[in-house]
């Protein structure tokens, strides 16, 4: 599992990771109103314009500033594939590449996720970090400003694991 804070449901370009049987991945949330925790899991495979994809269980639990009592949604199912060491995303009309570590510094990514206007980032530095003894590739990279973001976002990505880190303005 990893554990990593978003900052908005509405433009849900969230990790969906590498796909290694019965992997699941739980992130801190926290957004203008609830705070909490989602939590993804494979629950099978499927073909999409003829590939091999994985099925992404999503939900969100926790507490609404707004409402009393914890408060868990199911969110749609997301489908996945991933190839020559890109994550792509199915986005209902075809499949958009999400994280690529063919990239290097200087190099833009520009994706469109489900419900969210089109984003972009440049990618700052690359290396290899080591998580529970095994050695993973990082790109650490700045998100460009797109609604509702105003500001550039510096984010870190993990293989295997996605964006597990987000800063906003040097803060």
């Amino acid at each position: 599992s990893a554990f990593s804070q978003f900052s908005t449901e509405a433009c849900d370009f969230t990790a969906t990771g590498w796909f290694g049987e019965n992997a699941e991945w739980t992130y801190g949330y926290i957004d203008w109103t609830f705070q909490g925790y989602y939590k993804m899991e494979l629950s099978g495979d499927t073909m999409l314009q003829g590939l091999p994809c994985k099925k992404v269980q999503r939900r969100r639990t926790g507490v609404s500033f707004l409402f009393p009592g914890v408060k868990t949604t199911i969110f749609d199912d997301r489908y996945v594939y991933e190839a020559f060491d890109k994550v792509s995303v199915w986005n209902g009309n075809g499949f958009t590449v999400l994280y690529d570590f063919n990239l290097q510094p200087g190099d833009t990514l520009t994706f469109a996720a489900v419900n969210c206007p089109e984003r972009q980032y440049v990618i700052d530095s690359v290396g290899i970090t080591e998580i529970d003894g095994v050695e993973l590739r990082y790109q650490k990279a700045r998100m460009f400003p797109g609604w509702p973001f105003t500001e550039i976002e510096e984010i870190t990505i993990i293989e295997r694991l996605g964006e597990v880190y987000r800063k906003q303005n040097g803060s």
